[in-house]
Protein backbone atom coordinates (compact mmCIF):
# COMPACT_ATOMS: atom_id res chain seq x y z
CA UNK A 1 0.00 0.00 0.00
CA UNK A 2 2.67 2.28 0.85
CA UNK A 3 4.63 1.29 -2.45
CA UNK A 4 0.98 2.31 -4.42
CA UNK A 5 0.42 5.64 -2.51
CA UNK A 6 4.20 6.42 -2.82
CA UNK A 7 3.60 5.83 -6.73
CA UNK A 8 0.67 7.96 -7.30
CA UNK A 9 2.36 10.64 -5.23
CA UNK A 10 5.59 10.68 -8.00
CA UNK A 11 3.30 10.83 -10.54
CA UNK A 12 1.05 14.02 -9.78
CA UNK A 13 3.99 16.45 -11.15
CA UNK A 14 4.03 14.95 -14.01
CA UNK A 15 0.28 14.87 -14.23
CA UNK A 16 0.01 18.34 -13.37
CA UNK A 17 2.59 19.53 -15.84
CA UNK A 18 0.57 18.20 -18.30
CA UNK A 19 -3.11 19.90 -18.08
CA UNK A 20 -5.28 20.93 -20.64
CA UNK A 21 -7.93 23.74 -20.54
CA UNK A 22 -10.47 24.75 -23.14
CA UNK A 23 -13.33 27.35 -23.44
CA UNK A 24 -14.80 29.87 -25.47
CA UNK A 25 -13.85 33.49 -26.96
CA UNK A 26 -16.82 34.71 -28.83
CA UNK A 27 -17.70 32.53 -31.84
CA UNK A 28 -14.81 30.65 -31.26
CA UNK A 29 -13.22 27.76 -29.20
CA UNK A 30 -9.73 27.78 -27.20
CA UNK A 31 -7.64 24.61 -25.92
CA UNK A 32 -4.16 25.11 -24.65
CA UNK A 33 -2.25 21.69 -23.94
CA UNK A 34 0.53 22.82 -20.99
CA UNK A 35 2.60 19.98 -21.97
CA UNK A 36 3.29 21.22 -25.48
CA UNK A 37 2.35 24.97 -25.00
CA UNK A 38 0.11 25.18 -27.66
CA UNK A 39 -2.78 27.25 -27.62
CA UNK A 40 -5.28 26.35 -30.58
CA UNK A 41 -7.93 28.86 -31.42
CA UNK A 42 -10.73 26.95 -33.84
CA UNK A 43 -14.14 27.88 -35.70
CA UNK A 44 -15.49 30.29 -38.30
CA UNK A 45 -15.91 33.61 -37.28
CA UNK A 46 -14.49 36.06 -34.47
CA UNK A 47 -12.50 35.92 -31.15
CA UNK A 48 -13.93 38.21 -28.62
CA UNK A 49 -12.39 41.77 -27.54
CA UNK A 50 -10.36 41.65 -24.20
CA UNK A 51 -9.49 45.31 -22.62
CA UNK A 52 -5.92 45.72 -19.83
CA UNK A 53 -8.46 45.28 -17.42
CA UNK A 54 -11.02 42.21 -18.70
CA UNK A 55 -8.18 39.60 -19.90
CA UNK A 56 -8.62 36.47 -21.98
CA UNK A 57 -9.56 33.22 -20.74
CA UNK A 58 -6.09 31.89 -21.02
CA UNK A 59 -4.23 34.87 -19.81
CA UNK A 60 -3.67 33.19 -16.17
CA UNK A 61 -1.66 30.17 -17.60
CA UNK A 62 0.35 32.70 -19.54
CA UNK A 63 3.94 30.97 -19.06
CA UNK A 64 2.76 28.08 -20.30
CA UNK A 65 2.11 29.19 -23.91
CA UNK A 66 4.55 29.00 -26.23
CA UNK A 67 2.81 28.62 -29.61
CA UNK A 68 -0.64 30.17 -30.97
CA UNK A 69 -2.40 28.48 -33.71
CA UNK A 70 -5.55 30.25 -35.01
CA UNK A 71 -6.50 27.89 -37.08
CA UNK A 72 -8.26 28.39 -40.81
CA UNK A 73 -12.39 30.14 -40.17
CA UNK A 74 -11.23 32.42 -37.53
CA UNK A 75 -11.96 35.85 -39.29
CA UNK A 76 -10.69 38.07 -36.40
CA UNK A 77 -8.04 38.17 -33.49
CA UNK A 78 -9.59 40.54 -30.64
CA UNK A 79 -8.07 43.57 -28.80
CA UNK A 80 -5.84 42.43 -26.22
CA UNK A 81 -5.73 38.47 -26.79
CA UNK A 82 -2.13 37.80 -26.73
CA UNK A 83 -1.00 40.74 -23.64
CA UNK A 84 1.78 39.59 -22.01
CA UNK A 85 2.55 36.61 -23.44
CA UNK A 86 5.97 36.40 -22.44
CA UNK A 87 6.88 32.92 -22.96
CA UNK A 88 5.31 32.69 -26.68
CA UNK A 89 7.80 32.43 -29.44
CA UNK A 90 6.04 31.52 -32.31
CA UNK A 91 2.15 32.13 -34.05
CA UNK A 92 0.43 31.02 -37.14
CA UNK A 93 -2.17 33.32 -39.00
CA UNK A 94 -4.29 31.92 -41.62
CA UNK A 95 -5.73 34.20 -44.47
CA UNK A 96 -9.18 33.93 -42.98
CA UNK A 97 -7.91 36.02 -40.54
CA UNK A 98 -9.37 39.82 -42.09
CA UNK A 99 -8.18 41.91 -38.96
CA UNK A 100 -6.22 41.94 -35.70
CA UNK A 101 -7.33 44.00 -32.83
CA UNK A 102 -5.42 46.74 -31.25
CA UNK A 103 -2.49 45.53 -28.65
CA UNK A 104 -3.26 41.73 -29.33
CA UNK A 105 0.37 40.71 -29.03
CA UNK A 106 0.96 43.98 -26.50
CA UNK A 107 3.97 42.97 -24.23
CA UNK A 108 7.44 41.13 -24.08
CA UNK A 109 6.93 38.39 -25.97
CA UNK A 110 9.56 36.48 -27.81
CA UNK A 111 8.73 36.48 -30.89
CA UNK A 112 11.71 36.79 -33.12
CA UNK A 113 9.61 37.25 -36.36
CA UNK A 114 5.50 37.33 -37.42
CA UNK A 115 4.10 36.47 -40.97
CA UNK A 116 0.89 38.58 -40.71
CA UNK A 117 -1.41 37.58 -43.19
CA UNK A 118 -1.83 38.50 -47.13
CA UNK A 119 -5.60 39.58 -46.08
CA UNK A 120 -5.19 42.40 -43.23
CA UNK A 121 -5.38 45.63 -44.46
CA UNK A 122 -5.01 47.65 -41.43
CA UNK A 123 -2.04 47.31 -38.19
CA UNK A 124 -3.95 48.82 -35.38
CA UNK A 125 -2.32 51.07 -32.98
CA UNK A 126 0.47 48.79 -30.51
CA UNK A 127 -0.75 45.53 -32.12
CA UNK A 128 3.15 44.10 -31.88
CA UNK A 129 4.30 47.37 -29.59
CA UNK A 130 6.66 46.33 -27.13
CA UNK A 131 7.72 43.15 -28.65
CA UNK A 132 11.34 43.28 -27.42
CA UNK A 133 12.10 40.07 -29.20
CA UNK A 134 11.03 41.22 -32.85
CA UNK A 135 13.76 41.29 -35.41
CA UNK A 136 12.13 41.89 -38.55
CA UNK A 137 8.96 42.18 -40.42
CA UNK A 138 7.40 42.17 -43.59
CA UNK A 139 3.94 44.27 -44.11
CA UNK A 140 2.33 42.17 -46.18
CA UNK A 141 0.84 43.44 -49.53
CA UNK A 142 -2.55 43.84 -48.98
CA UNK A 143 -1.84 46.40 -45.84
CA UNK A 144 -3.10 49.81 -46.76
CA UNK A 145 -3.07 51.96 -43.27
CA UNK A 146 -0.43 51.41 -40.00
CA UNK A 147 -2.40 53.36 -37.21
CA UNK A 148 -1.00 54.88 -34.27
CA UNK A 149 -3.55 56.37 -31.07
CA UNK A 150 -1.12 59.05 -30.02
CA UNK A 151 -3.13 60.09 -26.93
CA UNK A 152 -1.02 61.15 -23.82
CA UNK A 153 -1.33 57.77 -21.70
CA UNK A 154 -0.17 55.58 -24.81
CA UNK A 155 2.54 57.63 -25.34
CA UNK A 156 3.68 57.48 -21.78
CA UNK A 157 3.25 54.25 -21.86
CA UNK A 158 4.80 53.05 -25.03
CA UNK A 159 1.26 51.59 -26.96
CA UNK A 160 1.06 54.30 -29.45
CA UNK A 161 2.28 53.04 -32.60
CA UNK A 162 1.73 49.52 -34.22
CA UNK A 163 5.49 48.51 -33.29
CA UNK A 164 5.93 51.44 -30.60
CA UNK A 165 9.05 49.65 -28.46
CA UNK A 166 10.29 47.44 -30.46
CA UNK A 167 13.93 47.83 -29.39
CA UNK A 168 15.25 44.91 -31.42
CA UNK A 169 13.55 45.59 -34.69
CA UNK A 170 16.38 45.84 -37.08
CA UNK A 171 14.59 46.11 -40.73
CA UNK A 172 10.92 46.59 -42.21
CA UNK A 173 10.04 46.06 -45.72
CA UNK A 174 7.02 48.14 -46.74
CA UNK A 175 5.11 47.20 -49.91
CA UNK A 176 3.82 49.25 -52.70
CA UNK A 177 -0.07 48.77 -51.17
CA UNK A 178 0.62 51.11 -48.18
CA UNK A 179 -1.10 54.69 -48.00
CA UNK A 180 -0.58 55.98 -44.49
CA UNK A 181 1.86 55.08 -41.78
CA UNK A 182 0.73 56.90 -38.30
CA UNK A 183 2.58 58.92 -36.04
CA UNK A 184 4.45 56.69 -33.31
CA UNK A 185 3.88 53.78 -35.37
CA UNK A 186 7.75 53.09 -35.04
CA UNK A 187 8.61 55.58 -32.06
CA UNK A 188 10.97 53.77 -29.80
CA UNK A 189 12.76 51.24 -32.28
CA UNK A 190 16.36 52.50 -31.75
CA UNK A 191 17.93 49.56 -33.80
CA UNK A 192 16.01 49.99 -36.47
CA UNK A 193 18.59 50.09 -39.72
CA UNK A 194 16.76 49.50 -42.47
CA UNK A 195 13.76 50.12 -44.51
CA UNK A 196 13.18 48.22 -47.92
CA UNK A 197 10.59 48.90 -50.33
CA UNK A 198 9.38 47.60 -53.39
CA UNK A 199 8.92 51.10 -55.70
CA UNK A 200 9.64 54.52 -55.09
CA UNK A 201 6.74 55.98 -56.35
CA UNK A 202 4.75 54.21 -54.17
CA UNK A 203 7.07 55.44 -51.66
CA UNK A 204 7.14 58.53 -52.39
CA UNK A 205 3.07 58.96 -52.02
CA UNK A 206 2.44 57.45 -48.69
CA UNK A 207 0.55 59.87 -45.79
CA UNK A 208 3.50 59.87 -42.97
CA UNK A 209 1.44 61.40 -39.99
CA UNK A 210 3.32 63.81 -38.32
CA UNK A 211 1.96 64.80 -34.52
CA UNK A 212 3.70 66.95 -32.14
CA UNK A 213 7.54 65.90 -33.11
CA UNK A 214 7.40 62.55 -34.10
CA UNK A 215 6.64 61.52 -37.68
CA UNK A 216 5.28 58.40 -39.20
CA UNK A 217 8.23 57.60 -41.59
CA UNK A 218 10.37 54.76 -40.03
CA UNK A 219 13.23 56.50 -41.86
CA UNK A 220 13.69 59.24 -38.79
CA UNK A 221 14.81 55.62 -36.68
CA UNK A 222 16.58 53.83 -39.57
CA UNK A 223 18.48 56.55 -41.95
CA UNK A 224 18.39 54.37 -44.58
CA UNK A 225 16.13 53.51 -47.74
CA UNK A 226 16.72 50.35 -49.53
CA UNK A 227 14.96 49.06 -52.85
CA UNK A 228 13.80 45.69 -52.82
CA UNK A 229 15.76 43.49 -55.67
CA UNK A 230 18.50 40.63 -55.43
CA UNK A 231 20.84 42.55 -53.60
CA UNK A 232 18.66 44.83 -51.45
CA UNK A 233 20.32 47.95 -53.12
CA UNK A 234 20.59 51.06 -50.94
CA UNK A 235 19.42 54.26 -52.46
CA UNK A 236 21.95 56.93 -51.95
CA UNK A 237 21.41 58.61 -55.35
CA UNK A 238 18.23 59.61 -55.34
CA UNK A 239 16.82 60.22 -59.06
CA UNK A 240 13.08 61.38 -59.26
CA UNK A 241 11.48 60.29 -62.66
CA UNK A 242 9.12 62.42 -64.99
CA UNK A 243 6.59 59.67 -64.29
CA UNK A 244 6.41 61.33 -60.49
CA UNK A 245 4.15 63.96 -60.13
CA UNK A 246 4.07 64.51 -56.03
CA UNK A 247 5.87 63.99 -52.84
CA UNK A 248 4.64 63.63 -49.75
CA UNK A 249 5.55 65.33 -47.01
CA UNK A 250 8.56 63.83 -44.67
CA UNK A 251 8.72 61.31 -47.37
CA UNK A 252 12.84 61.33 -46.75
CA UNK A 253 12.86 62.15 -43.51
CA UNK A 254 15.52 61.34 -41.65
CA UNK A 255 17.56 59.36 -44.37
CA UNK A 256 21.06 60.30 -44.31
CA UNK A 257 22.05 57.64 -46.40
CA UNK A 258 21.38 60.35 -49.63
CA UNK A 259 24.24 62.16 -51.11
CA UNK A 260 22.81 63.38 -54.26
CA UNK A 261 19.24 64.00 -55.58
CA UNK A 262 18.62 64.37 -59.59
CA UNK A 263 15.49 65.45 -60.76
CA UNK A 264 14.72 64.63 -64.32
CA UNK A 265 13.99 67.10 -67.09
CA UNK A 266 9.86 66.90 -67.14
CA UNK A 267 7.11 69.10 -69.29
CA UNK A 268 4.71 69.68 -65.37
CA UNK A 269 6.06 71.09 -62.28
CA UNK A 270 7.09 68.35 -58.83
CA UNK A 271 5.42 69.18 -56.08
CA UNK A 272 7.07 68.48 -52.67
CA UNK A 273 5.54 68.25 -49.39
CA UNK A 274 6.44 69.77 -46.02
CA UNK A 275 9.92 68.42 -45.17
CA UNK A 276 10.33 65.82 -48.12
CA UNK A 277 14.16 65.91 -46.93
CA UNK A 278 14.42 67.30 -43.02
CA UNK A 279 17.15 65.69 -41.43
CA UNK A 280 18.90 64.48 -44.88
CA UNK A 281 22.63 65.96 -43.48
CA UNK A 282 24.50 64.23 -46.07
CA UNK A 283 22.98 65.60 -49.54
CA UNK A 284 25.87 67.69 -50.85
CA UNK A 285 23.96 68.52 -54.25
CA UNK A 286 20.69 68.30 -56.34
CA UNK A 287 20.65 68.61 -60.17
CA UNK A 288 17.86 69.98 -61.04
CA UNK A 289 17.81 69.13 -65.27
CA UNK A 290 14.11 70.92 -66.01
CA UNK A 291 13.31 74.16 -66.35
CA UNK A 292 10.40 74.13 -64.95
CA UNK A 293 10.90 74.16 -60.86
CA UNK A 294 9.24 72.16 -58.47
CA UNK A 295 6.94 73.86 -56.21
CA UNK A 296 7.11 73.56 -52.19
CA UNK A 297 9.35 74.50 -49.67
CA UNK A 298 10.22 71.16 -48.76
CA UNK A 299 12.83 70.92 -51.99
CA UNK A 300 15.27 73.31 -50.12
CA UNK A 301 18.15 72.10 -48.63
CA UNK A 302 20.08 74.30 -46.75
CA UNK A 303 23.61 72.83 -46.94
CA UNK A 304 23.38 71.29 -50.82
CA UNK A 305 24.68 72.95 -53.50
CA UNK A 306 21.73 73.22 -56.26
CA UNK A 307 22.18 72.75 -59.69
CA UNK A 308 19.97 73.95 -62.42
CA UNK A 309 20.09 75.26 -66.15
CA UNK A 310 21.71 78.12 -66.71
CA UNK A 311 19.00 80.32 -67.51
CA UNK A 312 18.03 79.88 -64.05
CA UNK A 313 20.58 80.34 -62.42
CA UNK A 314 20.38 84.38 -61.45
CA UNK A 315 16.49 83.66 -60.82
CA UNK A 316 17.09 80.86 -58.14
CA UNK A 317 20.11 83.02 -56.44
CA UNK A 318 17.38 86.32 -55.93
CA UNK A 319 13.78 83.90 -55.43
CA UNK A 320 12.67 82.31 -52.12
CA UNK A 321 13.04 79.38 -51.40
CA UNK A 322 15.20 78.31 -54.38
CA UNK A 323 17.55 81.04 -52.49
CA UNK A 324 17.51 79.10 -49.45
CA UNK A 325 20.28 76.18 -50.93
CA UNK A 326 23.95 76.65 -49.91
CA UNK A 327 25.20 77.48 -53.16
CA UNK A 328 23.67 77.51 -56.44
CA UNK A 329 25.75 76.91 -60.06
CA UNK A 330 24.65 76.34 -63.64
CA UNK A 331 24.23 72.15 -64.58
CA UNK A 332 27.33 72.95 -66.96
CA UNK A 333 29.67 74.18 -64.04
CA UNK A 334 32.29 72.03 -62.71
CA UNK A 335 30.48 69.77 -59.44
CA UNK A 336 27.51 70.00 -62.05
CA UNK A 337 28.31 67.66 -64.70
CA UNK A 338 25.41 65.59 -65.89
CA UNK A 339 25.67 61.83 -65.24
CA UNK A 340 27.69 60.19 -67.78
CA UNK A 341 26.64 59.14 -70.84
CA UNK A 342 23.79 61.72 -70.64
CA UNK A 343 24.74 63.52 -73.90
CA UNK A 344 21.58 65.74 -73.93
CA UNK A 345 22.08 66.88 -69.90
CA UNK A 346 18.00 65.73 -69.34
CA UNK A 347 19.03 64.29 -65.71
CA UNK A 348 19.06 59.87 -67.59
CA UNK A 349 20.50 58.22 -70.17
CA UNK A 350 18.05 56.58 -72.75
CA UNK A 351 17.46 56.59 -76.42
CA UNK A 352 17.85 59.82 -77.04
CA UNK A 353 21.29 60.31 -75.92
CA UNK A 354 21.96 58.18 -79.22
CA UNK A 355 20.38 59.91 -81.32
CA UNK A 356 21.99 63.36 -79.71
CA UNK A 357 25.04 61.42 -80.94
CA UNK A 358 24.02 60.59 -84.18
CA UNK A 359 22.88 64.12 -84.90
CA UNK A 360 26.24 65.65 -84.04
CA UNK A 361 28.16 63.02 -85.99
CA UNK A 362 25.88 64.10 -89.37
CA UNK A 363 26.79 67.51 -88.36
CA UNK A 364 23.33 68.87 -86.72
CA UNK A 365 22.33 70.16 -83.36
Amino acid sequence: MKKLLLSLFMLMPLMASAEEYSGTTGYCTWHLDTETGILKISGEDRMYDYSFTTNAPWHQYLENIRTVEITDGVTTIGTYSFYECSSLTSITMPNSVKSIGKRAFLGYSQLSSINIPNSITTIEPATFAQCSSLTSISIPNSVTSIKSDPSGSNIRTGTAGAFHGCTNLTSVTIPNSVKEIGAYSFCDCPNLKKIIVDDLTAWCNINFEKIRDEIGNPLGYAHHLYLSNDENTEITNLVIPSSVSSISSYAFYGCTGLTTVTIEKRDTPLTFGNGTFDGCDNISDVYCYTEILPDGDGFVISNATLHVPESLVDYCKNTAPWNGFGNIVALSETGGKPKKGDVNEDGKVDISDIVAIINIMAGGE
